[in-house]
């Protein structure tokens, strides 16, 4: 046993037992069953997949069945696919001739592990923005139920205590904030994008930003510090130097200085020169000149 099913899963998914049709959670013997051969079951998966979860790129297709690109291509080639370019990418789907007597709904409330986020590439997903990729999927492997507003989702939503708690993505508004200078209002939204335990890099390294504009230099550390824990997000070289600098600001210059030192290790930070004449100034006020002139 374990949290992702174990032995549990395993007998599920070789057809021994599966869950009984009730709100409780329990399982039952499956019924006997001759197994659709495994050429075949794929094949049919992927017909399924394409009519009901596409258009879909063949990259989605890989993500989505853990298979590589020979194999989506081989069942495309015995599927009745159609084809649209999106973007500069071909999408593919199954017309399955199904007409609607209506239109999707403006709002939608998706669930926890919704098939429209799982089916397409994460970071390449037409519905969700990169900003908001650890809102949903957070790094323990959980898929948040989203709120998606005209086919892109703007927010996160839980039911606690028999009502329902909705949380907007801020961290647009908090941009724009920033870029027309209201450094007050970023800070405050770009706070608000998020929950103290939550892992998002690009908030917490703006909101570094503008606390930096405000004079907030303790405060700014520590946001680039929780920036600095989002490992997907990257710009190490950038966060450090200003954490180095927002360290030296409150006089912690020896914090600063291994700031600054870190930050001349990172082979992808485009302006180093920063982080060593962060680390130059850290030195000299802390009193190792030596070290300072080198």
């Amino acid at each position: 046993f374990d949290q992702w099913g174990g032995g549990v899963r395993e007998m599920c998914e070789r057809g021994f037992i599966n869950y009984v049709v009730q709100e409780k959670k329990a399982f039952c013997l499956s019924p006997a069953f001759t197994p659709i051969p495994e050429q075949e079951a794929n094949l049919e998966m992927a017909r399924r997949y394409f009519t009901h979860i596409g258009p879909s790129t063949i990259h989605d297709a890989m993500y989505y069945f853990h298979a590589t690109a020979a194999q989506v291509k081989d069942w495309l080639s015995k599927l009745p696919v159609s084809t649209a370019e999106c973007e500069g990418k071909t999408y593919l789907y199954i017309d399955n001739n199904q007409t609607y007597d209506q239109g999707i709904p403006k709002c939608l409330f998706l669930a926890g592990f919704d098939q429209l986020l799982l089916a397409h590439e994460k970071k390449e997903s037409l519905f969700l923005s990169q900003e908001n990729l650890r809102a949903i999927f957070n790094l323990a492997g959980i898929v948040m139920p989203a709120l998606m507003i005209d086919g892109e989702v703007v927010g996160k939503w839980k039911k606690k205590n028999k009502k329902l708690l909705v949380t907007m993505f801020m961290i647009q508004q908090g941009r724009a904030a920033y870029r027309a200078g209201d450094f007050s209002a970023a800070a405050q939204m770009l706070g608000a994008a998020k929950t103290p335990d939550e892992i998002m890099g690009e908030a917490d390294h703006l909101r570094g930003n503008a606390l930096m504009h405000l004079g907030m230099y303790a405060e700014a550390a520590e946001a680039y510090a929780a920036a600095l824990n989002d490992g997907t997000y990257g710009k190490r070289g950038a966060l450090l130097t200003n954490r180095g600098k927002a360290l030296a600001a409150v006089g912690d210059y020896t914090t600063a200085a291994q700031a600054f030192s870190a930050a001349t290790q990172d082979a992808s930070y485009a302006t180093p020169f920063k982080a060593y004449l962060g680390l130059g100034n850290a030195l000299f006020q802390s009193g190792d000149y030596a070290n300072a002139g080198t």
